[in-house]
């Protein structure tokens, strides 16, 4: 089953975590659900990909190397409006930080695979419901 975004492509994730099995799992969970993934290993790398590039949703890590994860939420949100952002987080005060960049939800680290998948549902559900709202 392919997840579909407004304009019938492939939903789009964009995964920015530095550990790199973090990245594989998430990726593979999310491309076995039909959503169309794309990577990057820290903040950098993700400002890079979002310079001519829109993600349908942003799967974001908070610590990482090079530019943190707030940083990449904050840039984010000034490039474009209503993408939706699910922190996965170790951090101990996920939630305030979840709220300081803006994240619809988090996952606390390790988490597991149904959760994220049932996240990653929940911000598309959001978004679209945003879109449509008077």
């Amino acid at each position: 089953m392919t997840k579909q975004s407004e304009a019938g492509r492939r939903s789009r994730v964009l995964v920015v975590d530095d550990d790199a099995d973090v990245r594989y799992v998430v990726r593979w969970a999310l491309e076995d659900r039909g959503f169309a993934v794309d990577t990057a290993a820290n903040g950098r790398d993700a400002m890079t990909w979002l310079e001519d590039k829109r993600p349908d949703l942003l799967l974001l890590d908070l610590t990482m190397p090079i530019m943190g994860g707030s940083h990449v939420a904050d840039l984010l949100h000034r490039r474009y409006q209503n993408v939706p952002i699910l922190l996965i987080t170790a951090d101990g005060h996920a939630p305030s930080k979840a709220a300081a960049v803006g994240a619809y939800d988090y996952l606390q680290k390790p988490f597991e695979l149904e959760d994220l998948v049932r996240a990653v549902e929940q911000g598309f559900s959001s978004a679209s419901e945003q879109i449509g709202a008077p």
